[in-house]
């Protein structure tokens, strides 16, 4: 498996891992902003993206403010996926569960990877070796406009559902 999916605890104590941070080649980091950041990540090649885990229309939570992803967001994370898989080792993605930011950022870079044609390979080997993830739907409809790649979407739809 090229990538790990975790939380930031979980990331932090990977990073400073004398056995595990030497296989992970990069890191996409992405919590809320002004999350803390888990102690390593600058050690690697990185991502760091700032914002919130909110579905599509979600402008507060709770009564206060929350900052979805944008296209400058994803962009970022695409124009990225070169060298952040070119790194030698696994790319460590996390957010603050590992549940559904990182998974997204994960499944859209695992795409990219094995190209188009193969967008339910990239998503069904990421559930495998991760059965509780749950992307970020926003993230992959973003990600599906900007690259122009339905097929992202559409399976993420086929297994997720549309929520």
């Amino acid at each position: 498996m090229r990538f790990i999916i975790a939380g930031r605890t979980e990331a932090g104590k990977m990073l400073l891992s004398t056995t595990i941070a030497p296989t992970i080649g990069a890191v996409v980091s992405i919590g809320s902003p002004g999350d803390k950041i888990p102690g390593g990540v600058f050690k690697k090649p990185h991502l760091i993206m700032e914002f919130d885990d909110v579905p599509e229309g979600v402008e507060t939570f709770f009564g206060k403010l929350v900052t979805p992803p944008d296209e400058r967001d994803i962009q970022r994370l695409i124009n990225s996926a070169p060298s952040l898989l070119a790194a030698e080792g696994k790319v460590l993605c996390h957010c603050f569960a590992g549940i559904s930011r990182s998974s997204a950022a994960a499944y859209i870079l695992n795409a990219i990877s094995k190209g188009h044609g193969r967008e339910e390979e990239a998503l069904a080997e990421l559930r495998h070796e991760f059965p509780h993830i749950h992307p970020n739907r926003l993230m992959i409809k973003i990600a599906a406009r900007l690259m122009e790649w339905p097929e992202l979407l559409e399976i993420y739809n086929r297994v997720f559902g549309r929520i």
